[in-house]
């Protein structure tokens, strides 16, 4: 078993980065200025009553979220991949949810991981298939198989039962999802060390957690333990709320639409100065909100980057399975 002890070892893990930034700097006036502004009103709550989303609690419903959570990275393009469900179109995460959900109604056993073990790029193709082809679907595919084969050797061919083993424990789900399933393993090495960002191995627990409001499936007692997602959403937030600054040419970069090498420095850094931010806001907002913690902070920075305006600056731009 993978020893992982949630978000001090992430932590640990981004100071060296943090100690000598070249490109990001954290402008911790408008992290308080920020906060001045937060109360717990604005934080949303959860909602999944959408039509797109599989609204089942049971096991298939959790090996529904687990798949989901593998696979939930990358979407951007030109154009940006679009599935059509019940007359609808959804694109990034939304429409992830609803292709998944399209194939469970059309009988695929996308729940199985026999079947995840041994389909082709052919049957994904179609099961993801949308307005154009989805980014990084050679990927993909290589992560459904690692994962069907995982799942049949070591749990009974369901991701439920990955969460079973996990016995409320989000901090012991994300050291099986490591051990298991080498495509959760989003670190680099860095110096002497490694840097741990597990962007999409945390955010598999905390889905299950707000989805089952923190009861059957998603009782994990250790979710505080986690970090906010290292993606591309919540560090353009912060820089939009002048949070994150981008120097010494890294703001053109963005600006400009270049792309930003997956693992340079540059994106490291963006990551790390990402969940430190948010550790900065959640130590600042603890003072005043009760019952706080990193994934709720970093939910209301999502929400408030789905508020967009002409002004805004673009998100970075780095292809990787990862985010």
């Amino acid at each position: 078993m993978i020893d992982f002890q949630g978000k001090k070892d992430i932590i640990h893990s981004l100071l060296p980065v943090l100690e000598n930034p070249r490109f990001v700097l954290i402008n911790r006036d408008r992290v308080a200025e920020f906060c001045a502004r937060i109360g717990g009103r604005h934080f949303p709550r959860n909602r999944w009553n959408f039509s797109f989303i599989h609204q089942s609690r049971d096991e298939l419903g959790v090996d529904y979220f687990m798949l989901f959570s593998a696979l939930n990275f990358c979407f951007w393009g030109s154009p940006k991949w679009t599935v059509e469900y019940q007359g609808k179109h959804y694109d990034g995460a939304f429409g992830l949810f609803a292709a998944l959900k399209r194939a469970i109604e059309e009988g695929v056993p996308i729940w199985e991981g026999e079947y995840l073990a041994m389909f082709n790029k052919s049957d994904l193709a179609s099961i993801l298939r949308g307005n154009v082809k989805i980014p990084l679907l050679e990927e993909r595919f290589h992560i459904c198989r690692e994962a069907g084969r995982a799942l049949s050797k070591h749990f009974a061919g369901r991701f439920n039962r990955v969460v079973d083993r996990a016995e409320g424990s989000a901090v012991k789900l994300i050291g099986l999802l490591l051990e298991y399933f080498p495509s959760f393993d989003d670190s680099v090495e860095w110096e002497d060390g490694k840097v741990l960002f597990y962007k999409r191995a945390q955010l598999a627990p905390t889905l299950i957690y707000e989805r089952w409001n923190g009861r059957g499936a998603g009782s994990f007692s250790d979710i505080d333990l986690l970090t906010a997602s290292a993606d591309y959403k919540i560090p353009q937030v912060l820089r939009k709320l002048g949070i994150l600054e981008y120097v010494n040419g890294l703001d053109q970069m963005v600006d400009e639409g270049r792309f930003i090498p997956n693992r340079s420095r540059e994106e490291i850094e963006i990551r790390a100065s990402t969940i430190m931010a948010v550790e900065m806001i959640l130590a600042n907002l603890q003072k005043r909100v009760a019952g706080l913690d990193s994934q709720k902070i970093d939910r209301l920075l999502w929400w408030i980057g789905q508020k967009r305006g002409p002004a805004d600056k673009p998100y970075h731009k780095t292809r990787t399975i990862f985010y």
